[in-house]
């Protein structure tokens, strides 16, 4: 009570604390959706498709390399041939893998991922993305092989498994994108952020 006699007044309420940022526990995989989130996606899948492309050149000139020191089948001249035309056209299909994966993997990546938006593992949609991006690669790729058939089935095995590393990889690594935005509370106030209700 102050001097005049009227009653104190009541202390003002504490601010209520503010909301913490949804956390990652939380993070539904069907998030990643959209043609910007889609087209972060297939930056990514070229990334890490680029990546691998170069371990297996690297891989691939150093067993030819040991093959032309051996004295392999084809002799040396082939081997170190080879190995050179090998570096030479790596930079060129990269930049040309930059089409197909725009052209195709753009569409076909936000058609799968409309269709698991429902979904809320990020194992499913990993999987579901390297099994379209192998037969993708496959089918656009195709390699011309002069070969038998084991040659024709390594090949093709060597294109299908890039395909699925880069287009899984990719799906996996902008998710782990957007699951850290989401975490930090950067893409609470973004409309279309809410998850679709399940089908079950």
């Amino acid at each position: 009570m102050d001097p005049t006699g009227a009653p104190a007044p009541a202390p003002a309420p504490a601010p209520a604390p503010a909301p913490e940022p949804p956390r990652s526990a939380a993070w539904h995989a069907g998030l990643v959706r959209g043609p910007a989130r889609v087209a972060l996606l297939c930056a990514l899948c070229w990334v890490v498709a680029t990546a691998l492309s170069l371990v297996y050149v690297l891989v691939s000139v150093a067993v030819r390399g040991f093959r032309a020191v051996a004295g392999g089948a084809g002799g040396p001249g082939d081997d170190v041939e080879g190995a050179a035309m090998l570096l030479v056209y790596l930079p060129v299909v990269w930049l040309f893998a930059i089409v197909p994966v725009v052209v195709v993997g753009w569409p076909a990546g936000l058609g799968l991922a409309w269709l698991l938006r429902r979904r809320a593992r990020e194992v499913e949609h990993v999987v579901a993305f390297a099994a379209v991006g192998a037969v993708l690669a496959t089918a656009l790729v195709r390699p011309p092989v002069t070969g038998g058939w084991p040659e024709a089935l390594l090949v093709g095995a060597v294109v299908a498994s890039l395909g699925a590393a880069g287009a899984g990889g990719g799906r996996w690594w902008a998710g782990a994108v957007l699951r850290r935005r989401a975490a930090r509370g950067e893409l609470a106030h973004r409309p279309g952020i809410a998850p679709p209700p399940p089908w079950w």
